[in-house]
C-alpha cells in the first residue's frame, strides 16, 4: 500500500530499468512524454541464458502495445534473438544481425541525397 501512496494523483508512474539495473521513474500527468521505449541490449543479450530477461522484454512490449507506443530492441546479434522479438511483436530491432554501422554517405546513396563535404577549421 505504501508504493500506491507515491502514484500522481489522476495521472500513472512512468518507470525505466536500464541495462546496468538503475531505476528511474516519475509522475506522468495525463500523457507520456515519449515517443517510443527502447530496450537496453543487455536484456536482449541475456534472453536465451536468463528467464528474467526474457520475461522483462515481454513485459516491455506487453505495456506498450497496450499503450500503442512503438518500441525497438537493441543489440539484436543472434537469429535466436531476432525470433524471439518477432514471436513476441516487436516492431523495430537494432544490431548487427539487422546491419551494421556504415558512414552517413552510404546511407545518403540509397536515398540519393547528395551532400557538399565542408571541413570547417
Amino acid at each position: 500500500m505504501g508504493a500506491a501512496r507515491g502514484l500522481p494523483r489522476g495521472g500513472i508512474l512512468a518507470a525505466a530499468v536500464t541495462g546496468r539495473g538503475q531505476f528511474v521513474a516519475g509522475p506522468v500527468p495525463g500523457r507520456f512524454p515519449f515517443d517510443k521505449i527502447k530496450i537496453d541490449r543487455s536484456f536482449i543479450s541475456n534472453l536465451e541464458a536468463t528467464p528474467q530477461s526474457a520475461e522483462i522484454v515481454r513485459a516491455v512490449l506487453s505495456l506498450a502495445h497496450a499503450l500503442n507506443i512503438p518500441v525497438v530492441a537493441e543489440g539484436v546479434e543472434t537469429e535466436a534473438q531476432r525470433a524471439f522479438l518477432a514471436r513476441e511483436a516487436c516492431e523495430e530491432m537494432q544490431g548487427y544481425l539487422v546491419g551494421r554501422p556504415e558512414l552517413i554517405e552510404r546511407y545518403l546513396d540509397l536515398v540519393g541525397v547528395t551532400v557538399e563535404r565542408r571541413l570547417y577549421a
